[in-house]
């Protein structure tokens, strides 16, 4: 499927208001018997078939993208920091309530050198023929690594409006829910939410000023 995909959301840094403007990108999906692609992921199924197995997946950005010292007043004079990419393995085991997910990856790029990992359940729900709904709710880990170079202040960095910080690994509750219907033989929109309540180990960063944030995007699609 290739399509054109909107996002809003709001950022956990003080003074990145990403709600502010609409980020616009191309949506591009495809699902082989193994290989798939979805937006910055793709995964390649090792073992199983069906809805349940085990699978290696490369993702782009799992540091949300990072940020650059002009983003905000509160980054000024500190280093940027860049997004990542990372590989790692997920399992999906798919039962009649529902599917329990769960993923582990490394930074293989050298920006936060760390781990991150995930743990999840969705419930798929057919409301129509055409209108599918799919709640979820879980959480992500972030290590220690990850956290400082997101969220820490370098003793160099440290100003007297911005003190030094140091991180520990967190974890972030989440809930979200993916929305897909099919407008013709074609066609398709999909729209997904999620909500996440960041973890202390965030929130008490002197770069963090919310300790809960949101996102959102809209996808059409167009299925060959």
């Amino acid at each position: 499927m290739l399509g054109v995909g909107a996002a809003a959301w709001k950022s956990e840094y003080e003074g990145v208001s990403g709600s502010d403007e609409l980020a616009v990108y191309p949506a591009i999906s495809y699902e082989g018997d193994r290989f798939s692609i979805s937006g910055t992921e793709a995964d390649y199924r090792v073992l199983g078939d069906g809805d349940s197995g085990l699978s290696a997946y490369i993702s782009l950005g799992m540091g949300d993208g990072g940020y650059d010292a002009s983003d905000s007043v509160v980054f000024a004079g500190m280093d940027d920091r860049d997004a990542s990419i990372d590989l790692g393995v997920g399992v999906e085991y798919a039962f009649d309530q529902g599917s329990l997910n769960a993923a582990i990856a490394h930074d293989v790029s050298g920006a936060y050198k760390g781990l991150v990992a995930s743990a999840s359940f969705s419930a798929p729900q057919k409301l129509s023929d055409t209108l599918y709904l799919t709640p979820s709710a879980g959480f992500y880990y972030r290590s220690s690594d990850y956290v400082d170079y997101y969220y820490g202040v370098l003793d160099s960095e440290a100003t007297s409006d911005r003190a030094a910080y140091e991180g520990d690994d967190t974890l972030t509750p989440f809930v979200g829910y993916e929305l897909f219907t099919a407008l013709s033989e074609h066609w398709r929109i999909s729209h997904s939410a999620e909500v996440r309540w960041l973890g202390d180990e965030i929130t008490d960063s002197p770069l963090v000023d919310r300790s809960t944030v949101w996102s959102a995007a809209l996808n059409f699609l167009y299925l060959f």
